[in-house]
């Protein structure tokens, strides 16, 4: 027998089917909308780090590639940000987890990708309106090991709950 997710996302049991648990749709909703995002992210740190120096020479092909960078996140990151917070909002409500302490650590993590997020899409758009003279829009080391640092930490509170 399948191991139910809380009380109050799982229901009665009763319904159209006896083992379809609302709880793991959203739990696995909730983890596509954080692979997606983390692709994302990544895909703008890459790009970020790649075409951070502006080099003349390869102009026309650092342009195409932020450009499909730009778009990708558009249309993919972006709203894979907007999922993973419905759905784990939507989890962590209705399993009354925002008292637990692995929850709140999770969410301060959370915060902190969606913030760098944002900080990356604007350093990839910027290299669009800034003039050949513009200065390096390169992420520093700390941005690259705090988005790392950040994935592991939230792994583990998700996985583990350890407090």
């Amino acid at each position: 027998m399948k191991t139910a997710g809380p009380a109050a996302i799982a229901g009665s049991g009763t319904g159209i089917a006896e083992d379809f648990d609302m709880y793991d749709w959203i739990k696995a909703l909730h983890v596509v909308f954080v692979l997606l995002f983390a692709g994302g992210l990544v895909a703008l740190l890459v790009a970020s780090i790649a075409l951070g120096k502006r080099d003349p020479a390869a102009e026309d092909q650092s342009s195409i590639l932020r450009a499909m960078v730009r778009k990708w996140d558009m249309w993919v990151s972006q709203p894979a940000l907007g999922g993973v917070w419905v759905f784990g909002l939507w989890a962590a409500f209705n399993g009354g987890w925002f008292t637990q302490p692995w929850l709140q650590i999770k969410l301060v993590f959370v915060v902190v990708l969606s913030g760098l997020h944002g900080n990356l899409a604007g350093r990839l758009r910027r290299l669009d309106l800034a003039s050949a003279e513009a200065r390096s829009v390169v992420p520093s080391p700390v941005v690259i090991a705090t988005i790392l640092i950040s994935f592991a930490v939230i792994a583990v509170m998700a996985v583990v709950k350890p407090f």
